[in-house]
């Protein structure tokens, strides 16, 4: 901090008042020291308590704010010139700005109006300078010398007072602005890297801010018992709150409201600028590993919570700051990476298809991070509302060129309970594979769309977003998904009441308008009129929507080709339904057929 000469160096962090600063010096592995100077031979009027207990001097706020404006983060060489031990302070001459000679900040401030000069036995070595100064605003009427009566009347600020009942409701004003919408603030004060004391504007109401989603280090409490002891702070604490006061301190704002604690403390996403564009705070102290994504506060989140999560990964990979320690605990989950284009060819349930990639390898694709209800499997019965997941999935990508993107890979072991199970355990282990899968559709206004066919099972309550445990990998897409679960949950769409059965178990009542008109004319002759189900007729080959043949769970075209009769007469392995009552493409029922006399009870 120290330079020739007496005058030292450093970068102006806090601006408390319209004639003090708080300068602190370079940083050298760890929080650098500070100074907090008074302008020498300035008096400035004197800002109002946070409570609203005392009230502004005239024109305080106007003075405190042409100071922070101007010097608010610049580099600087000040120097001391003078202390008053009985008030425990320091005044001294500040110079901010490349040029030569650099700008003199008491010079501005009087100039400007906004501050007094004040005689005395000590003095600033530029007096006469700013004697000049202030008589020349007082004869042009600036700042605070001005007699225009409406800034007169402007100059001290209505503070809401707190013990009269105007302090701020965090709830209502979340309700007024709504969830998600920017609110101009000035950080006040950094109580760690990730709980901001801001002052809202235009309002003046001062409110503790969390960082919505993150947590950092606490710099620790006061014991009860031993008022006077310092808190020890956790580690990497002040490495945090240094990290948040650099950059936000005293800055302008914009607090993106994301919801509210039972203490009257808001949530929400800090965003300041830099080089004209905005830059979010959280996703910046988290990638230098000093705050930690938690999930409780992660769940208010509209957007950006993707980008917490990859943020927070790689400091764990850099093992950067608080994850200096980091040791990856063991998991059946296994970050993999890839992404390819491929066509779906089957929708074996709600969140299972299998695609094949342009080199003809089939591929089993489980949907990441969510369930739908399970199909069952042969005399089981399946959960509510699987049929209705498994048919929207076919419905919208079966046949259809889909971009995949690789998320995990789990395990699953072999069952419990056989016998050898646990020395057949590594023979019988299988691996599941999870990704992301997405495709281009019209919307409702013919442009041409990116959809997400997990999030479209959530947000219709055929699906749910699973729980991962903390350091489990998920899908990219996990935390954009929580919020449509969020008013599934409240409005029960789609989902049902625990116990209650499905009330749509057959796909062919659920046929479009374009299969009900189609299905007809591809009964056999001697079927049943009026759509129904060919319980004697040959399987008819039905052409299944956004697919080039088949069945509209597989494209088996080709393999119905290649496939040979039995010897016996009895259907080939491709026309024999996997289970009775199956149900094929275009709301066909297909059963195993049994002859005419056993139905009708004659001979055949």
């Amino acid at each position: 901090m120290s330079s020739p000469g007496g005058w030292l160096r450093g970068v102006i962090k806090e601006v408390p008042s319209g004639d003090t600063l708080i300068i602190m010096g370079q940083v050298k592995g760890g929080p650098p020291p500070e100074k907090r100077i008074t302008l020498s031979s300035l008096v400035a009027p004197k800002l109002g308590r946070r409570d609203g207990s005392s009230r502004d001097e005239p024109f305080a706020w106007q003075s405190r704010e042409f100071l922070r404006k101007k010097t608010i983060g610049q580099p600087c060489v000040f120097r001391i010139d003078y202390k008053v031990e009985g008030i425990a302070r320091e005044f001294g001459s500040v110079f901010i700005g490349q040029s030569n000679p650099p700008e003199n900040v008491a010079f501005s401030v009087v100039a400007a109006g906004w501050a007094k000069v004040r005689g005395g036995h000590q003095q600033s070595p530029f007096i006469e300078e700013l004697d000049r100064l202030q008589e020349q605003a007082i004869e042009n009427q600036v700042g605070m010398h001005t007699k225009d009566p409406e800034m007169l009347t402007a100059s001290v600020r209505d503070l809401p007072c707190a013990e009269n009942g105007q302090g701020l409701d965090a709830m209502e004003l979340l309700s007024t602005m709504g969830k998600g919408k920017p609110l101009p603030a000035i950080v006040e004060q950094v109580l760690n890297g990730t709980t901001l004391r801001v002052l809202l504007l235009p309002s003046f109401h001062t409110s503790t801010v969390m960082v919505c989603g993150l947590q950092s280090p606490s710099m620790g409490r006061r014991d009860p018992g031993n008022p006077e002891a310092e808190p020890t702070p956790e580690p990497f604490a002040r490495e945090a709150k240094h990290f948040a006061e650099c950059r936000i301190l005293n800055r302008e704002v914009r607090v993106v409201l994301e919801g509210v604690d039972k203490y009257n403390n808001l949530f929400g996403t800090v965003k300041f600028v830099v080089n004209d564009e905005p830059v979010d705070f959280g996703e910046q102290i988290v990638a230098v590993g000093l705050a930690k994504v938690v999930d409780w506060s992660l769940a208010m989140m509209t957007t950006g919570a993707t980008r917490l999560r990859e943020g927070e990964r790689a400091a764990k990979q850099a093992r950067a700051a608080i994850w200096h320690d980091y040791v990856p605990p063991p998991t059946a989950n296994t970050k993999v990476a890839g992404e390819y284009k491929g066509k779906v060819l089957e929708v074996i349930s709600g969140d299972m298809v299998v695609v094949k990639d342009p080199n003809g390898t089939e591929h089993k694709i489980s949907l990441a991070s969510i369930r739908a209800p399970r199909m069952g499997r042969r005399d089981d019965k399946p959960e509510p509302y699987a049929v209705e997941a498994k048919d929207f999935v076919r419905r919208n990508i079966i046949g259809r060129e889909v971009h995949v993107k690789m998320e995990y890979d789990r395990k699953i072991g072999a069952p419990a309970g056989k016998p050898g199970a646990e020395e057949q355990k590594d023979a019988a282990q299988q691996i599941m594979h999870f990704g992301s899968i997405t495709f281009q559709d019209a919307g409702q206004d013919g442009q041409i769309k990116t959809k997400n066919i997990a999030e479209m099972l959530v947000e219709r309550g055929l699906a749910v977003t699973q729980s991962h445990r903390g350091d489990d990998e998920r899908s990219v897409y996990y935390d954009s998904g929580r919020e449509p679960r969020q008013e599934v949950e409240e409005g029960r769409a789609g989902e049902p009441r625990q116990g209650a059965p499905s009330p749509l178990q057959r796909r062919q009542h659920r046929r479009r308008p374009e299969e009900r008109e189609a299905v007809p004319a591809l009964l056999p002759a001697g079927g049943p009129a009026g759509g129904g189900c060919g319980l004697c007729a040959q399987r008819p080959q039905v052409q299944a929507p956004h697919s080039e043949g088949g069945s509209a769970d597989r494209v088996l075209a080709q393999r119905r080709q290649d496939a040979e009769p039995s010897p016996r007469g009895e259907p080939g392995p491709w026309e024999r339904p996997r289970r009775r009552g199956a149900l094929r493409a275009g709301g066909v029922c297909v059963r195993p057929r049994e002859p005419h006399a056993a139905r009708r009870g004659g001979s055949d």
